[in-house]
């Protein structure tokens, strides 16, 4: 059990720009609704729109029919400065999953926080059937058969996505 929550891309601009607009509105009519009490509603209401984003995708991509794992961390005041929590959360049946802790590694000389997620155990049946690298994706198919073989997983497809950037 993967601790994210899961969305379907969506590929057609009409409907994106569609459901786009339903949620401002619905921020609108919170506000309108809400009063005073709306401001502290607002940044989650932000935050869930800024989620909902990360599944629309340009049409050329349709292919791929991507269902994308979304995991949300949190930033909170420390001292002057902020930080990264992973307050975890609930996955199939309510079973609680731990947060994990936000590391930081250099990509393309620039910091880029990230978080180890846990996949379900071996034993349990695993959600991921086919894994489908990106065109700009570096990895070494190699090198994913025997991360995953390693972690005991047996029945895994992989292969490189056939759509290009351009």
């Amino acid at each position: 059990q993967v601790p994210a929550t899961f969305l379907r891309v969506l590929y057609d601009k009409e409907q994106q720009i569609q459901e786009m607009m339903m949620a401002i509105i619905a921020i609108y009519t919170a506000k309108m609704s809400l009063g005073e009490k709306w401001r502290s509603r607002f940044f989650t209401d932000c935050m869930l729109l800024a989620v909902f984003m990360t599944a629309l995708k340009h049409p050329t991509f349709a292919e791929e029919k991507e269902v994308r794992a979304v995991r949300v961390i949190d930033i909170e005041p420390h001292g002057k400065l902020l930080k990264f929590i992973d307050r975890g959360g609930k996955v199939i049946d309510d079973v609680k999953v731990e947060g994990t802790p936000v590391s930081f590694q250099v990509r393309d000389n620039h910091l880029a926080a990230y978080t180890d997620v846990p996949l379900c155990p071996v034993e349990t049946e695993i959600p991921l059937k086919k894994l489908i690298l990106g065109p700009k994706n570096p990895s070494a198919e190699g090198n994913l058969w025997l991360f995953l073989g390693g972690l005991g997983y047996t029945d895994i497809e992989i292969g490189r996505s056939e759509t290009s950037y351009r």
